[in-house]
């Protein structure tokens, strides 16, 4: 099996785990009167789960989820944060400590900009998408074709038929339809600045959008704002001064792919004269990719520091 669908499984067990000890405290209680019953769907869900065999949940939809369905309304939202908590808790006793400061260090570019730092939820808005827009960055960082054939295209090496600023759109749509930000994204909206943008978020007053862009040129992350970040900016002059640009970046380096700390970063720029700066925030995306037992002597670039050391 997979190691996806087995990280999926598990994760499904987890939430269920969750919901069967919320129903075995709360049993008696007003709110649920049908406590037995909803034990013995979560038994049936497990072990529809642990049997490969198909759950009664809607297509989309997972077993926990369906049998929330039968939950009051009431209470439905108070065990739904319950199990999203948990997810966050393992998330972060799982993230990689040198992710974890990725994200600390574009957080703390972004203090400066006009409407993160002088708003909280716009901070709090911006900040659940910059961790789920890192997310994906990572994840296509490390995945491997074997284990899920929809990344393929970053590992297109043919110079006559290069992947499509089309193909990053589709996996990164994709992606988004499965987190908690499907509810609130939109790809191809219109009507933003003049024009229509690759993704839209919006929640309650808030919109921003993310820009996907692809490159062929050796260009800095710097040079990639500066030639795509005008048209990322120019969605954003009626909303809040934050963007995202997303560029699959098709130099080839041998086949290889920076560290991830070279992969994000925050920068800052005005367009026509503005007096409100954007905080851009790029997140390049490697293509033209070996496997790593692929990667060849030549994708090796000796720094100073290291070349000492060999010495």
């Amino acid at each position: 099996m997979r190691p996806m669908i087995v990280g999926a499984m598990q994760r499904e067990l987890r939430s269920l785990d969750i919901l069967e000890h919320w129903i075995e405290e709360n049993t008696g209680s007003a709110y649920l009167p049908e406590a037995r019953s909803l034990g013995d769907l979560v038994g049936q869900a497990r072990e529809d789960l642990v049997t490969h065999r198909p759950s009664g949940a809607a297509d989309g939809s997972s077993p926990t989820a369906a049998i929330i369905e039968h939950l009051p309304a009431q209470v439905r939202e108070t065990v739904s944060a319950r199990i999203e908590a948990d997810a966050v808790i393992l998330y972060d006793e799982n993230v990689s400590r040198t992710v974890d400061e990725v994200l600390g260090t574009a957080l703390a570019a972004l203090a400066g900009n006009v409407d993160y730092g002088g708003r909280e939820d716009v901070r709090s808005f911006f900040d659940v998408l910059l961790l789920e827009v890192t997310r994906f960055v990572v994840s296509r960082y490390n995945l491997s074709k074997a284990t899920y054939p929809g990344v393929a295209y970053l590992f297109n090496r043919d110079a006559d038929n290069p992947p499509l600023e089309a193909d990053l759109q589709h996996d990164f749509v994709n992606f988004l339809m499965g987190s908690r930000l499907a509810e609130i994204c939109r790809p191809e909206a219109r009507d933003l600045g003049g024009g229509r943008v690759d993704v839209l978020f919006t929640y309650r007053w808030m919109k921003t959008t993310s820009e996907l862009k692809r490159s062929f040129p050796k260009l800095t992350l710097s040079d990639l704002v500066d030639r795509y970040g005008p048209q990322a900016i120019s969605y954003q002059g009626t909303n809040i001064a934050l963007s995202m640009l997303m560029v699959l970046d098709l130099h080839d380096r041998a086949g290889a792919q920076p560290d991830i700390r070279d992969q994000i970063g925050v920068h800052h720029r005005t367009v026509a004269d503005s007096s409100v700066e954007t905080a851009v925030v790029l997140f390049r995306v490697q293509g033209k990719r070996h496997t790593p037992s692929d990667v060849p002597e030549a994708a090796l670039t000796p720094s100073g520091a290291s070349q000492a050391r060999d010495e």
